[in-house]
């Protein structure tokens, strides 16, 4: 509660304003819009398409390293120790490697998703000659004629939110260390003299 004084008592004082100055005729009743905007991100389409989109590749990179699992266990029990060393390193380095990945994916779509919600909401803003649009968690109590969240989330349909292509689960090479020994293809042993 500590963290939201602050906030509220600027809110409420600028309702306080908006409230005591006089009405026009081409001013709307309320100055100001409340968006639940937890409840956008659960219900517009492009939270639903960013979260399936997610999903869809947390599936495939879970896929991924089921299958290099299922070969260590293989390896395990053929008790292959070189390759069982091969296939451990293998997967511990996909692991790391695609929980970059979804992380990245992730705030990229929350980016992108973030930036329609803002696009969305200036708009409806300078539509509706709103002077602000205040996060209902700030609001201790509105009107419920204030709730712009449902126009706000049909606009938000409306848009097309283009996230791109689903980034590549596909490793890539690691390069060769500089201080790495050349390979002994047809190179007599030292032993050998």
């Amino acid at each position: 509660m500590k963290n939201h004084i602050l906030p509220i008592i600027a809110i409420t004082s600028m309702l306080c304003m908006f409230h005591d100055s006089p009405a026009r005729a081409d001013q709307p009743a309320m100055p100001f819009g409340i968006v639940q905007i937890t409840k956008v991100y659960q219900e517009s389409l492009g939270a639903r398409l960013a979260a399936e989109r997610t999903n869809q590749l947390q599936k495939a990179a879970a896929e991924k390293l089921q299958s290099i699992k299922d070969d260590l266990e293989k390896a395990n029990a053929a008790n292959d120790k070189e390759r069982s060393g091969k296939l451990q390193k293998e997967y511990d380095a996909h692991i790391y490697f695609y929980q970059n990945v979804l992380k990245q994916e992730q705030e990229h779509v929350f980016g992108v998703f973030q930036g329609a919600v803002t696009n969305a909401m200036e708009k409806y803003r300078k539509e509706h000659h709103l002077s602000a649009i205040f996060s209902a968690e700030y609001m201790m109590s509105f009107a419920p004629e204030a709730d712009i969240t449902a126009p706000l989330i049909e606009l938000l349909d409306a848009e097309k939110i283009e996230y791109g292509e689903l980034p590549s689960l596909t490793m890539p090479p690691l390069p060769e260390p500089a201080n790495a020994a050349p390979e002994a293809a047809g190179t007599p042993s030292q032993s050998a003299k």
